[in-house]
């Protein structure tokens, strides 16, 4: 696994998804824990917001994803979809907060990769 690609994916994701929560963007709770715990997330975000998103590290598309970084991201989204809701971080409206909190978590995990 490379942690250093890990964070930097991490990175991006908490930065496009400030970008759409600035532009006006939200995601209801069931939509968002739903896509989680299929290992859909990102997926989502490239198809529904295409135009927006703009990664390279965890973007399947992109020449810098790896494949185990991007599959070992969407578990960990699962894993913190099934454990954790919008209240625990003082979230009440737009689940994309959560996906923001949820990467910072995981790049948090990547040190002890």
């Amino acid at each position: 696994m490379d942690k250093d690609f890990l964070r930097k994916g991490c990175k991006e994701l908490i930065r496009e998804l400030c970008r759409l929560v600035d532009s006006g963007e939200s995601m209801d709770r069931s939509k968002f824990h739903e896509l989680c715990e299929q290992e859909h997330f990102i997926d989502f975000l490239f198809t529904r917001y295409k135009d927006l998103v703009q990664m390279e590290y965890l973007n399947k598309n992109s020449s810098l994803c790896k494949s185990e970084v991007l599959a070992y991201f969407n578990n960990a989204m699962s894993r913190y979809g099934n454990a954790s809701v919008m209240e625990e971080f003082g979230l009440q409206h737009n689940a994309l907060l959560l996906g923001i909190n949820f990467a910072v978590h995981i790049m948090e995990d990547a040190e002890q990769l």
